[in-house]
Order: structure tokens, then C-alpha cells, then sequence
């Protein structure tokens, strides 16, 4: 009856929350008599007078169904009236003892803790036990983990946000969940230190705050090993700060003016012979927040972030990150020999922060420290494809060959395929120019940096690819005249939204739709389109890293097979180098016998910066000149709409050698985007627009 008793008050004193103690609870002989004299200091006495264990007189010696030792002299079937058995010997051959008047038995099964169990006073309410059982705490305090001791004390008070449960205070950085303390577990990412690591030069005088917060050893210019510092999450439960104001683990900062987490992360450099630490360094966080997912693929880790700057910490499965740039974020490497050493990176170094692991706290990475005379010394000066420059100890910057048998760059356009050799580039073969169709001679123009095709093989037979015409002959780089050809025989005038056309005095039409007098869907370059600096025809090819995603498509506007486009360095970016219109210009195509609407219809992909560093345009050639359709002004980024359809009205300028061309120009390359610019697929020229 009285264990259901005390079950029953224990289970509704969990229900209102809890607290903890010291851990001589079990023996801090405060109590009355104990086996052998007042105050239960004889056989390690009690807590509240209890006895340890009876006396030799009584040990061994008790009979009946229920004996017990009363006051550690004589056996009894039954305590006293009014006293309480107790089995406070903690051994199952030993009878109870019999608590002294006025105390009651609090048993450690029914209230969590390991070990005999306890006599206190009636008046008193029992401890509870912490988790693990061997420490128990009384009623008005509470249990909690110490992170440096990893084991359970007793504390007075408890921060409301940190009370869990009926009698656990969650230490510093912890959560509660379901009455239990779940704790997070920070680990540094060593191959991001490793990765970052760098060294400079840091100017004292120029900010007094190095000096006092003891981010630098001392005055004038100092020698700094940077590097970045990424501490993750990878434990179950986030890692919570909250707000900096009245947060007694912050310090403000007078110098700075703003608050730092004091103790965040400590950097150390060993000497690795004798694993002495040569040197020191630490961070003071001040904003310790999500930064990103450690698994973006995780499905189980938040997608969103939590902890800002506000409220500060880091979820489970995010890391938060203090980037080499920062300051702060160095040793002070200033007299250090040159040699071989290792950087150490700790998070929570004092252990302040309740984690369910400290092994993983610390990063090791190999670090070679230089010739101090190197330090802030640029060599680049040095660099090419075939070469790098490196400061060399006494003797200042010297080249080093690299890259060797890699592909380099000459400087020469009318050369392909070099070579870096014993450090310089070269070899190669010549730029092989191919002319856009048998009407035209190419040359590679060293000085435009680009191929020419001039007009060539006037007279000479050519074909002009259309099933409609016969005899046709060259003049002045156009496939033309010839005889009408197969008239009234079915032919593919290359528009899809015609059927059933055939050749009529050389032209493919009639039939169902408009009037086609010329289309391309760019599966080659059989009709000869003219090639501008870095056009080309050839399969799409989807690019990566543009600014704001201005990448070229990985498929052309059809789908075929041939998945063939015209574009300005498919799957690449615009050259970063200024330069008039660069064009991509069709072969002419006759309009003159066009009755009625001349309309150009085209697929568009296009990715621009804005005027003044780019601009693009559409023009048509009226036979005597070339007319502007349209011109670009502000930034364009099809790549977020994908293929586009665009249509220009050309009836006022029909005539028999009609052309059209795209053109770009680049004004300012060194701020020019990053962007794919043209892509262009399925032209059509009708008597009526062709979607």
C-alpha cells in the first residue's frame, strides 16, 4: 500500500516539473541515530538518521516471514508502531532497518536513483534521481549535465527556457523533448579548413580592436595564416543560443560594439615533432546562425532556416560559417620558423555547450608555413598557361614551368591545338577556315582575329538545295538563277506549318499554309550561313555558372535528332573582349516574287547583359543596304522563359537577294557579364507567320 502511495505522489509531482542536489545525499549522515551513535556518522549512516545496515546481533539473526532490525540491536517480525522499514544496506541477504520516529523510507526504485534506499524526515519530501540514477537531487533543485564533468549535479535555480520535464534543467545549448535533454553535436569541417587555407599580411594600426580582443600579438604589420571555419550540426537536436541581449555567455563587445559569444573556437599550431602547442588563437562568435544544409539531399534535414542573428544557433543537419576573410578568423603566424606544422580548430573548446559527443570537435590540418620574406609578395605577374610565379626564400619572385603537354594559348587566332612545352606554348596547326557554301573562299585574318569568306567561284555550278530549280551557278557568293525545275512535283518547304507544297516556276509552295521563300532548322550548314567571330552551328549544348542563370539550352527548339542550333560559342559565354557586331548573316533568298506579306519568324534563346557593355540586333538587307528590325537596350534572360518566338514584318523590303542577320557587340568586357548570348533555331520566311 505504500509503494503505491509513493508511487502515486511521485507521479504527480512529475507532472509539475522538478530539481536536483548534491551527490552526498546518500551519505551525508544529517539524520538521528544511525547504527552506532547520533547524527548517522557509525556505519556510514544515513540520510535522516537511517542506519546502514543492522548489527552484527541482528544480521544473520532475524526469523519470520518479515523480520527486521530495529536500532541495529535486536530483531522484530514488525517495526514499532508509527516507524518505517527500510532497506537501507543496499544488500539482499541483509534485513530492513527500522527508520527512526518521525522519518519515512523514500525507496530508490520508485524515485530513480541507484543504491539503498534512503530514511528522511516525514516533513521532507524525497529526492528524485537524475538520469543515470546515481545522483539525486532534492525537490527545489534540479538536475543537471555538466558538460565539462559529463555527469549530473545538483543546481538551485534553472532558466525557464532550459526546465525539461519534472526535474532536469537542459544545459547550455540543448533542447527538451518529452521531458528528456537532447543535446547537439558540433564538428568542424576539416576539408573546408584545408581548403581555405591561405596566408597575408594584417596592418595592426589600422584597426585598435585586433590588438585588444587579441586577434594579433602585437603592433605593425603581421604575418597571418586565414582560413575558414564551418561548424556543423550532425547531432540530433539544434544547437540553441538565442538572443545575445542579456545572455549572460555574451560579452559586449565596447570595441566592435556588438555582442560575442565568448569561447566559441579555439585555433592552435602544433609543432608536430614534439606536439607542442607553438601558438594560440581563438574566435569570439557573434553570429552563430544557419548558413546551409551539411546534406541538401537529405530528406530528413530542415529545408528552411531557423537561427538568425536575433536568435542565434544552428539546426540540426545546417553548419554555420566564418569565412577566411573575416577578421579574426587567422593565427598570428608573425616570427614563426618556416616549416612544417599542424592547425588545429576546436568548437566548444571549454565544453560550455552540453553535446553528446566532444571526440569530434577538433580538425587537424597539415600546414607548410613559408619564408616570412614571401609573405605579401604577388608573383602573378609570372602567370600564363605554361608558367607560374612563385617567391622563393632570397630570391624574390622566379617562374616555375606548369601545365606541361596541357593545352595552352598562343596569342594567335590562325593556330589551334598548342601546347605548353618546357614552359612555353606552342606548336599547333593552322586555323582550318571552312568557307559558309561553294560560293565563297575562306581565309583565316590573323589581325581581325577572325575567318573571312569572300565571294568566290563566280559562275561555277552550285546547288541551292531546293528541288525547285536547276542549273543554278555562283555570283557573288549566291547560289541563283537557274531554271525552274520538277514543277507541279510534291517538295518540303521546310515550314511546319505547310503541307502539301510543291515546286511552282522554282519556288516550293502553294498548298496548305503560307508561301515559304526560306527556312532553316540548323541540323548543318548546308545552305551556307555567313559565320561571324564566335558563331557556330552545331548541336545545343546546355552551359553552366552564368550570372542569374543566363545559360545556354541543352536542347534545340524542335527536339530533333540533330538537335541542331546557331549560337555565339555554344554551351560557353560571350567573349569578354570589346568588339563591333559580330553577325551571323543567312545566304540571300529571293522575296521579289512575293505577292503579298513578307513576314520573319524565328526561335529565340538569348541571355544579355544591358547596354552599355552588350547590345544585339536584327537586321535585313533591302539590296541595297542593310535595314535595323531591332536592337537590345536592357538585360535579357530567355534561359528563365526557355525558347521564345519573335516576328518581323519585311514586305517594304522585298527584292531577289532578301538576306537577314543577328549580330552582338561587347562595350566594357572587363565588368561584362557572364552570359551565353544567341541561340537561334527554326527560321522561317513565308508570306505568313510560322509560330
Amino acid at each position: 500500500m505504500r509503494k503505491a502511495i509513493a508511487t502515486l505522489l511521485l507521479g504527480a509531482l512529475i507532472g509539475v516539473g522538478c530539481s536536483g542536489e548534491q551527490d552526498n545525499l546518500f551519505n551525508n549522515g544529517t539524520g538521528g541515530s544511525g547504527a552506532s551513535g547520533v547524527g548517522g556518522d557509525g556505519n556510514t549512516g544515513g540520510q535522516g538518521g537511517q542506519g546502514a545496515g543492522p548489527s552484527e546481533g541482528c544480521f544473520g539473526g532475524c526469523s519470520g516471514d518479515t523480520p527486521v532490525c530495529v536500532d541495529g540491536d535486536h530483531c522484530a517480525d514488525l517495526c514499532p508502531g508509527g516507524r518505517e522499514a527500510c532497506n537501507a544496506a543496499n544488500d539482499p541477504d541483509a534485513p530492513p532497518v527500522c527508520c527512526p520516529e518521525g522519518q519515512q523510507c523514500c525507496e530508490a526504485q520508485i524515485f530513480g536513483y541507484t543504491g539503498a534506499d534512503l530514511c528522511r524526515p516525514s516533513g521532507e519530501a524525497c529526492p528524485i534521481g537524475c538520469p543515470g540514477g546515481d545522483i539525486a537531487c532534492p525537490l527545489h533543485e534540479y538536475c543537471q549535465l555538466n558538460p565539462q564533468l559529463e555527469d549530473y549535479s545538483c543546481v538551485m535555480g534553472c532558466p525557464l527556457t532550459s526546465v525539461c520535464g519534472f526535474n532536469l534543467c537542459c544545459p547550455l545549448g540543448s533542447s527538451c523533448l518529452n521531458g528528456e535533454c537532447i543535446l547537439p553535436d558540433l564538428t568542424i569541417d576539416q576539408a573546408r579548413v584545408a581548403s581555405t587555407l591561405s596566408f597575408s599580411q594584417v596592418n595592426a594600426d589600422s584597426d585598435p580592436c585586433l590588438v585588444s580582443e587579441d586577434c594579433l600579438a602585437g603592433p605593425g604589420l603581421r604575418n597571418v595564416l586565414r582560413f575558414s571555419s564551418r561548424t556543423q550540426n550532425v547531432g540530433a537536436a539544434d544547437f540553441v543560443i538565442g538572443s545575445p541581449n542579456g545572455n549572460p555567455d555574451f560579452h559586449y563587445d565596447q570595441c566592435h560594439g556588438h555582442y560575442h559569444y565568448q569561447q566559441y573556437a579555439e585555433y592552435r599550431l602544433i609543432d608536430p615533432s614534439n606536439n607542442n602547442v607553438v601558438l594560440t588563437g581563438k574566435k569570439q562568435g557573434f553570429s552563430i546562425i544557419d548558413m546551409g544544409r551539411i546534406d541538401p539531399d537529405d530528406p530528413n534535414t530542415p529545408t528552411t532556416s531557423k537561427y538568425n542573428g536575433a536568435f542565434q544557433g544552428i539546426q540540426r543537419g545546417w553548419w554555420d560559417e566564418y569565412g577566411a576573410g573575416l577578421q579574426c578568423q587567422w593565427i598570428d603566424v608573425t616570427g614563426v620558423p618556416a616549416g612544417d606544422y599542424i592547425l588545429e580548430v576546436e568548437v566548444n573548446p571549454e565544453r560550455r555547450i552540453g553535446e553528446t559527443s566532444y571526440d569530434n570537435n577538433v580538425a587537424s590540418v597539415p600546414v607548410t608555413l613559408p619564408d616570412p620574406t614571401c609573405l605579401g609578395v604577388d608573383c602573378s605577374f609570372l602567370d600564363s598557361d605554361c608558367t607560374q610565379g612563385v617567391c622563393e626564400a632570397g630570391q624574390g619572385c622566379v617562374e616555375v614551368n606548369v601545365n606541361e603537354g596541357g593545352a595552352c594559348e598562343d596569342g594567335q587566332f590562325c593556330t589551334t591545338g598548342e601546347t605548353c612545352q618546357a614552359g612555353a606554348c606552342g606548336g599547333g596547326t593552322p586555323r582550318l577556315c571552312a568557307p559558309p557554301n561553294g560560293c565563297y573562299a575562306a581565309t583565316c585574318d590573323e589581325n581581325a582575329d577572325t575567318c573571312s569568306a569572300v565571294p568566290a567561284n563566280d559562275g561555277a555550278a552550285c546547288d541551292d538545295g531546293s528541288p525547285c530549280t536547276d542549273g543554278t551557278t555562283c555570283a557573288n557568293g549566291a547560289c541563283l538563277g537557274g531554271a525552274p525545275a520538277n514543277d507541279g512535283m510534291t517538295c518540303d518547304d521546310g515550314a511546319s506549318c505547310t503541307t502539301n507544297t510543291i515546286c511552282t516556276a522554282g519556288v516550293c509552295g502553294g498548298g496548305d499554309g503560307p508561301t515559304v521563300y526560306f527556312s532553316e532548322d540548323f541540323s548543318d550548314n548546308s545552305q551556307g550561313w555567313v559565320l561571324g567571330p564566335e558563331w557556330e552551328i552545331g548541336p545545343a549544348q546546355a552551359s553552366t555558372g552564368a550570372h542569374g542563370g543566363a545559360n545556354d539550352p541543352a536542347n534545340d527548339h524542335t527536339d530533333t535528332a540533330d538537335n541542331g542550333v546557331a549560337g555565339v560559342n555554344i554551351g560557353g559565354f560571350a567573349a569578354k573582349i570589346d568588339h563591333a557586331y559580330y553577325y551571323l548573316e543567312s545566304p540571300p533568298f529571293n522575296t521579289a516574287v512575293a505577292s503579298g506579306p513578307v513576314v520573319l519568324g524565328y526561335q529565340r534563346w538569348l541571355n544579355s547583359d544591358f547596354i552599355p557593355y552588350m547590345s544585339n540586333t536584327v537586321e535585313v538587307w533591302n539590296g541595297t543596304g542593310w535595314i535595323s528590325l531591332w536592337t537590345s537596350g536592357p538585360t535579357i534572360t530567355d534561359a528563365t522563359i526557355g525558347w521564345n518566338y519573335h516576328q518581323f514584318d519585311l514586305t517594304p523590303y522585298k527584292n531577289a537577294g532578301m538576306k537577314v542577320r543577328f549580330g552582338f557587340m561587347v562595350s566594357g568586357a572587363q565588368v561584362l557579364w557572364d552570359v551565353g548570348s544567341w541561340n537561334l533555331d527554326d527560321i522561317l520566311v513565308a508570306s505568313l507567320a510560322c509560330p
